[in-house]
Formats: structure tokens, sequence, C-alpha cells
């Protein structure tokens, strides 16, 4: 602008951002139900979410990457390119159909754009039912017998079970010709003395 008059012009500044992922957790999910895990992620341009799963006891290098409709897995994305706010959230939710105890491990979001990338991990633990492991074969002894005899079950599951004997639906006590022997985990041990045929049973 001077004394003879004035020009004008516009320029537009776009500020690019990094992404940055947000997932909540740990997670706890029974089995058979439903896992659902969310991850919010922002950028500028809007990012591009993936999921990634490391079952437990595995190791980072054994991650393997989910897709949508695979198997069990529904991933449900916002469409980055579709986002009219730049500044919007990009809302990702992973589900989990009918879980077991195989899908216990790290879950990772990853989110991107041309910047670079950040990823958030989460831990589930999916809770199972006692199933039985092993047990001692079914036994015939001769009465009297002239050595204790032992019967040995190992159950796994999380949370760990509550173990006891029963004998023809009695529960069995520790009592001076019966002794029960339990980790408190997964095993559980009777050792008893057969004297009569009463007791033949289950």
């Amino acid at each position: 602008e001077n004394i003879v008059g004035s020009d004008s012009a516009s320029q537009v500044l776009t500020v690019y951002a990094a992404p940055v992922a947000v997932i909540d957790g740990p997670l706890l999910v029974n089995e058979t139900e439903v896992l659902v895990i969310s991850c919010n992620a922002t950028g500028i341009p809007p990012p591009n979410v993936t999921w990634m799963f490391v079952r437990s006891g595995n190791n980072l290098t054994d991650a393997v990457s989910i897709t949508s409709g695979s198997g069990r897995y529904t991933i449900d994305t916002d469409d980055p390119q579709a986002q009219e706010d730049k500044n919007m959230l990009v809302k990702s939710t992973l589900m989990v159909n009918n879980t077991n105890m195989n899908d216990t491990g790290t879950y990772s979001c990853r989110a991107s754009n041309f910047l670079n990338g950040s990823t958030e991990t989460v831990n589930v633990t999916v809770q199972y039912a006692p199933r039985l492991i092993s047990r001692t074969e079914n036994q015939i002894v001769v009465a009297p017998a002239t050595a204790n005899t032992t019967l040995i079950c190992n159950f796994d599951s999380l949370p760990p079970p509550s173990l006891s004997w029963e004998f023809n639906g009695t529960v069995v006590v520790n009592s001076s010709t019966n002794r029960i022997i339990s980790d408190g985990l997964r095993e559980i041990s009777l050792i008893f003395r057969v004297d009569t045929p009463a007791q033949d049973g289950i």
C-alpha cells in the first residue's frame, strides 16, 4: 500500500503433524466373549491405522498382521481420506469374536502418515474354564491292598481352579486313611489305602 493505491495477496500455510496413537488397557475378557479394542489416532494428514498381534509367550518378531474379515477378526476404521476436519480423530476398533485362550497376548495399533508412525500396545488376558490335562488311568486294586493307591489329576484354567476330590458324589477330605495333596494351581493328588471292597466306586 502507498499513496497511489494498494494490492494484497494471501497464502495458505499447512502444518503437518506426525501421528499419535492412544489405546486403553490392559483388558480382561472371558472365553467365548467378544473382545473389543479401540484405538484413537491423530495426525495431519489423518493417519492410516493397522493392527498386529503377538501371542502370549512369543517374541515380538512373531507378530502377525490382523486384517478385517480374516477368521474371527473385524476391524472398523474411519476413512482418513473422508475426513472433512483434518484435525479429527481417526477411530479404529478391533473386534475378536468367540475368544479363546490363544487370544491372550499383546495387540498393537499403529498409526502412520508420510511423516512418521506411532505404535501403542495393549495386553489382553482371556480367562477360560478348567479343562482336564491329564489323569491317572482307572485302577483295579485287590482288597485289602498292601500299598497305598495314588490318583492324580491335572487341570488348566485361568484363573486357577479350586480343586477337590469326590468319591461317589461325596467330597473327600483329609483323614487317617486319605491324604490330599494340591499345588493350589493345577495338580491334585489323592493317596489312600484300599482296605475293603466298599471302597469301590468313582
